[in-house]
């Protein structure tokens, strides 16, 4: 089943889960901002993506820019 880190106040978040309720895909949503994944989450997912760990960050973010 595909997993989904879903943060309600993104848009983007949220149309992935329309893009997945009109494909009638079935899916789980892991509320990350609530439910935060461990550093061995993290690596997991990392390697399942096959990314580095700055693909995750949104850099365009103020609190990203200003630290």
């Amino acid at each position: 089943m595909i997993q989904i880190y879903h943060n309600p106040r993104c848009g983007k978040s949220r149309t992935c889960l329309a893009f997945m309720d009109q494909a009638n895909q079935e899916y789980e949503i892991i509320p990350y901002l609530t439910d935060t994944p461990t550093v061995d989450d993290l690596k997991v997912l990392l390697g399942k993506l096959n990314i580095d760990p700055l693909q995750l960050v949104r850099t365009k973010e103020k609190i990203w820019i200003e630290n």
